[in-house]
């Protein structure tokens, strides 16, 4: 009980002082002290914190001091935690405007569009719990099915159950669908220029060279490589103390 009752007290101490190191982070944006912002939330990362909102205020304070792949980083990251946030959602978006490289890719069609921001609407442990939630109510539905297949309510139980099952398995392919897009790893450029060799190798051929703020997909990585495929479908390796990932 002892132990208990000392792990609980530090674990109180530790969420005030975090509590109070996002607070002095604000005031400090606030005052337009951004590098000074940043420091204090980085604090509260190194700590083994993480929040939408911290990595949303941290992007903010970077976009301030014209920090822009880190602001991207930080963008992204509060949109995997905040998917349905559209001050996150607009910010990334501004940011991208900013870049300097320019990719002339086809506009998807408006419901194909739709699909996608739905498709990315929900986290993973968001979709968990409403699987299981609607697996639970199914199986109680049967169980009341199968109690009253005789009664005159038998019907409508029968729709129910059907119903439950329908979403649960609309549920289940969304949850994999979203398990396995969430394996895929994203980069972006962090310094002001990255070149894109052809191996992991410092002087092989250069075949592209990106901006900071520009976006891909990791392919394959080494320990100081990662191979990156571009969003118009080109690949190359790229030195990873220039990206971030995401």
């Amino acid at each position: 009980m002892s132990i208990f009752l000392l792990v609980s007290i530090f674990s109180s101490v530790q969420a005030a002082d975090l509590e109070s190191l996002m607070q002095q982070g604000n005031a400090l944006y606030q005052q337009e002290q951004y590098p000074e912002a940043i420091a204090s939330y980085q604090q509260i990362l190194a700590n083994g914190y993480e929040s939408g909102a911290l990595h949303y205020n941290l992007g903010c304070a970077f976009f301030k001091i014209d920090e822009l792949g880190l602001a991207m980083l930080h963008f992204h990251q509060a949109q995997r935690l905040l998917p349905r946030d559209d001050d996150v959602k607009h910010n990334l978006e501004y940011a991208r405007v900013q870049r300097q490289d320019r990719f002339d890719l086809p506009e998807p069609m408006p419901a194909v569009k739709t699909f996608i921001n739905l498709r990315k609407s929900m986290k993973v442990s968001e979709l968990q719990i409403l699987t299981i939630g609607f697996w639970l109510l199914f199986v109680v539905s049967v169980i009341v099915y199968r109690r009253n297949r005789h009664r005159a309510m038998a019907n409508g139980i029968f729709i129910t159950s059907a119903a439950l099952g329908i979403i649960f398995l609309i549920l289940g392919g969304w949850l994999m669908d979203r398990s396995l897009d969430a394996r895929d790893v994203g980069v972006v450029i962090l310094s002001e220029s990255a070149n894109g060799h052809s191996a992991p190798i410092n002087n092989s051929e250069i075949l592209f060279v990106v901006h900071e703020g520009t976006e891909g997909q990791v392919v394959q990585r080494s320990e100081e490589w990662i191979e990156v495929r571009l969003p118009d479908g080109k690949e190359a390796w790229l030195e990873a103390r220039d990206l971030g990932t995401f």
